[in-house]
């Protein structure tokens, strides 16, 4: 069997978030990151799901730049057999529904037997 994890980021929210002094606003690359709760448990039962199958063979994806490279790592480290990350400089600011094909077409590429993903995070919501 062939799963694929959607793996999500989000902000870690137990870290405050740093103001930018003029504008008082939060600057998105001033966020600390982590992977979204909901992605980390998709992973997790992906990870069951090879224990327990043999030949299962666990992929991890994620839409975003190269800053997400070290959790695509991270999941590797914990048992994933690959990481992909899909991207080009010109997704920078495109609406969520052209991520989402974007997505989309990824997925059906992979050509996974079974999709785990989490939900909305923050961000996207």
């Amino acid at each position: 069997m062939r799963i694929l994890v959607l793996l999500g980021l989000g902000a870690d929210v137990r870290i405050a978030p740093e103001r930018d002094p003029r504008s008082g606003r939060v600057r998105e690359e001033w966020l600390v990151h982590e992977i979204d709760p909901a992605a980390e448990r998709a992973l997790d039962l992906a990870l069951r799901l090879k224990t327990t199958h043999a030949g299962t063979q666990v992929t991890v994806m994620h839409l975003g730049p190269a800053a997400a490279e070290p959790w695509l790592r991270c999941a590797l480290a914990r048992g994933a057999d690959r990481a992909v990350r899909v991207w080009d400089d010109e997704a920078i600011g495109v609406h969520v529904n052209a991520k989402a094909v974007i997505l989309a077409a990824a997925v059906q590429a992979a050509g996974a037997d079974l999709v785990l993903a989490g939900a909305a995070g923050a961000v996207d919501a």
